[in-house]
């Protein structure tokens, strides 16, 4: 391999893995927050939002290291969701 050529276009061959990773860390997390605000209580709704938003913090600062903080729909996104849940915690119980 030459300095010359243009590596833009090459994917590492973890890709694909860490892509499923992502969907299916989306997916759980998205289900767990879910069955957390229907049927648990404040202390185990607060375990589960400090899990998965930790994971989605996690995600979001590498995609946001990764795109040189450009607009991404990455971090953007999971950006959106830990706000989401940080008032989802906030909130009182009803």
């Amino acid at each position: 391999m030459t300095a010359g050529k243009n590596l833009a276009g090459r994917r590492h061959p973890r890709s694909p893995g860490l892509l499923q990773f992502s969907t299916f860390n989306w997916l759980v997390g998205g289900l767990a927050l879910l069955v957390a605000a229907l049927v648990f209580r404040r202390d185990a709704r607060l375990a589960t939002g400090l899990l998965v938003g930790s994971s989605y913090l996690y995600a979001a600062v590498g995609n946001f290291w990764a795109t040189h903080g450009r607009p991404h729909p990455g971090w953007l996104l999971y950006g959106t969701a830990l706000c989401l849940i940080a008032y989802g915690l906030a909130t009182p119980d009803p």
